[in-house]
């Protein structure tokens, strides 16, 4: 698998654990693309340069680093990515909060939607993801109050295209991407 789809596989997953239920944990050196040898000992490296030829020869996420350098940088992929995804969960109560509905899965497709949900005011946040390696829509049945865009993410300058009528609300999403919309002002 190329490098890149591994950064974006890797972005993908941080995504939906901040997004879907639960309480996001980021283990130390996920924000700087650390991968480790595996096993609990062997799990991650330091953040300073190491000398450590095992830690060296591991190859880090989103970057042309090693970690014989020091490794903390604010502008990595990765960290850039969790920081947009912790401030959107601070600003979202219903990231926090949110009842979690499924909203669409099928076995056979790379293509999912769930939602976060107020019941008492009938607030909702929409996340649609396609882990797959080509674009992938959806259609889903409208809500009283139509949705809107609220954040994207995919690698490449694709756009993520979202239809609204009076039934139905299609999505079409670039390969290995996600996005968020909100029926909300």
């Amino acid at each position: 698998m190329p490098a890149e789809d591994k950064l974006q596989r890797s972005i993908l997953s941080h995504a939906f654990m901040f997004l879907s239920r639960g309480i996001p944990v980021i283990y130390y050196g996920d924000e700087q693309g650390f991968t480790g040898d595996g096993n609990d000992i062997h799990a991650r490296e330091d953040m300073f340069a190491s000398q450590v030829a095992s830690y060296n020869d591991n190859t880090l996420l989103g970057t042309q680093a090693t970690t014989a350098n020091d490794n903390f940088d604010s502008n990595h992929p990765l960290y850039q990515a969790i920081a947009q995804l912790s401030e959107l969960r601070k600003q979202h109560i219903l990231l926090r909060r949110g009842e979690y509905q499924d909203r669409l899965y099928q076995a056979d497709k790379p293509i999912f939607a769930f939602a976060r949900v107020d019941a008492t005011t009938g607030a909702e946040m929409l996340m649609v993801f396609n882990s797959g390696e080509q674009a992938h829509s959806i259609e889903l049945a409208n809500t009283v109050q139509p949705y809107r865009l609220l954040h994207s993410w995919c690698q490449e300058q694709a756009v993520v295209k979202g239809d609204v009528t009076d039934t139905e609300f299609s999505v079409t999403l670039p390969r290995l991407s996600y996005a968020i919309y909100t029926n909300q002002p």
